[in-house]
């Protein structure tokens, strides 16, 4: 009889990836800086491994046990946004504290869990997102031209950004908090070209405000190709260690920080549900590693959903973004756990990736630049390598401190060998699905089955709750000429009569 699946695999196949978070978490207080091999926590380089989960697109009973569920899964770090358009709907009224505005207790919920977290702060967050985070408010502004030399847009963007950085004092590492980084501004760089010289001068501003307000974590700015003092430049893509040679050349101070890693992709109307192959995914997250890598974020994490009238033009409800965590919570197998195994060996050998130097890659087939050995620590004796097979039609056969190795295509082999240990030991390959892995594609996540005779399955509790749809004011409006819609309804509603009367 076939062997009856059980979440309880699923938990014993990544305990070992908690145990490896235990060890990533400070005391209290502690510090945060850079240095070249990774973000400091108490002076010490860490490896890293986030995600990105939005509070505004779940519930506040839902952060928690996704909280622990990404826990689970290998991560030390969360990522999210703040969404002005959440927290200030009408100028100079601030709400963070009601229901999914409630940042302070997403960070609390992190600090619990023993997370750390990456606040991006933007404004401007794009995220598929309502006018990408801006108040509708900000747009009857005199004069204000976004994201650039500006002084109106300025002005505000300054001091929302200054209400954000007081309200999120109380979770800042002086005081045990769970921040160790901000972002300010958001994939300038795709944006800034349009406003030529005043785009250089708003990129600098964005800089020198993030610095004036002296807090304790480094601040950093996504998809900056520009350089801006005060700032680490980050990546954003679906693979980046492609950007390694030349950020190492321009930058060799900071660390190689991946903000956004696409495991999946928003859907639109219309469209197919997006899904990126795990075993791609895998490969992308050690290759970064084997490049000298140290922090990767998954955008997203946990998906979730886009309540009201949150989602950007045209982007459906369902913001699930084939994350590891569904939109409703639940773990995506076997996405979920064949990453959670790479994070697992990640952490575990974290001293020999941050311990070292990034390595020269050394070819494993001579005058192939496709097969590369990258490798931390003492070669031979004691070290960790990834074994990279970039091709992504040819399997090969390749030979490496003594021991022969077979390398999938399109592949990272995790290898180590320990002093005293005869031959290497492969710990991890990205395109091999482990047993427990392949075991899971057989039942979803947060199901059992009750019964060895019929396919019937349990679900979790899920506590459900009625909420009221907001109603707007009735109002007539006569005009002689076309108004413009978002205007009219203050963004509140997509939907208008017009009546039209011929004098």
């Amino acid at each position: 009889m076939r062997k009856l699946v059980t979440s309880v695999l699923a938990a014993l196949a990544v305990v070992g990836a908690l145990g490896a978070i235990e060890k990533q978490i400070p005391g209290d207080p502690y510090t945060v800086g850079y240095s070249a091999r990774g973000l400091l926590i108490d002076g010490k380089p860490r490896v890293l491994t986030a995600g990105a989960i939005h509070y505004p697109r779940s519930t506040p009973e839902m952060w928690d046990p996704m909280m622990k569920k990404a826990k689970r899964g290998g991560l030390n770090t969360i990522d999210t946004y703040v969404f002005w358009n959440m927290h200030e709907r009408t100028k100079g009224e601030y709400d963070f504290a009601t229901d999914r505005a409630n940042l302070p207790l997403f960070l609390e919920t992190a600090q619990r869990n023993g997370l750390f977290v990456m606040l991006r702060i933007g404004p401007y967050v794009c995220a598929e997102w309502n006018y990408g985070g801006f108040p509708q408010w900000l747009r009857h502004e005199k004069d204000i031209v976004y994201r650039t030399n500006s002084e109106t847009f300025k002005r505000e963007m300054k001091r929302f950004v200054g209400k954000v950085v007081d309200v999120v004092k109380p979770y800042m590492p002086e005081h045990g908090g769970p921040i160790i980084g901000m972002q300010i501004e958001n994939e300038l760089g795709d944006h800034q070209w349009r406003f030529g010289h005043d785009g250089e001068l708003y990129a600098d501003w964005c800089g020198e405000t993030a610095t004036s307000f002296n807090v304790s974590v480094p601040w950093i700015m996504c998809r900056q190709y520009h350089k801006v003092d005060g700032v680490i430049p980050t990546q954003n893509d679906f693979y980046c260690d492609q950007y390694l040679d030349r950020y190492h050349k321009n930058y060799p101070q900071f660390p190689d920080m991946w903000t956004e890693m696409w495991p999946g992709w928003f859907q639109r109307w219309g469209e197919a549900a997006p899904h990126r192959p795990i075993e791609d995914i895998a490969y992308a997250v050690a290759k970064w590693y084997a490049y000298g890598g140290t922090y990767v974020a998954y955008y997203m994490y946990q998906g979730g959903t886009n309540f009201g009238r949150t989602s950007g033009p045209f982007i459906m409800t369902s913001y699930d973004y084939d994350g590891f965590i569904d939109e409703y919570g639940l773990e995506n197998w076997p996405k979920y756990l064949h990453l959670a195994e790479l994070h697992k060996h990640l952490l575990d050998n974290a001293d020999y990736i941050t311990g070292n130097p990034v390595t020269r890659a050394q070819q494993l087939v001579k005058g192939n630049n496709q097969v590369l050995a990258h490798v931390y620590g003492k070669p031979n004796v004691d070290y960790l390598a990834f074994l990279v097979n970039a091709d992504p039609k040819k399997n090969v056969t390749a030979h490496f401190d003594g021991a022969s190795f077979e390398l999938h295509r399109w592949s990272v082999t995790l290898v180590r060998r320990k002093t005293g240990e005869q031959k290497p030991v492969v710990l991890y390959n990205s395109a091999h699905l482990s047993h427990d892995v392949r075991q899971a594609l057989e039942t979803p996540a947060g199901f059992k089955r009750i019964s060895s005779h019929a396919n019937v399955l349990k679900t979790q509790s899920i506590s459900w709750r009625n909420v009221a749809p907001p109603v707007p004011d009735d109002m007539t409006i006569e005009s002689d000429h076309p108004l413009e819609q978002i205007d009219v309804t203050d963004d509140r509603t997509d939907y208008l009569w017009y009546r039209t009367r011929v004098k």
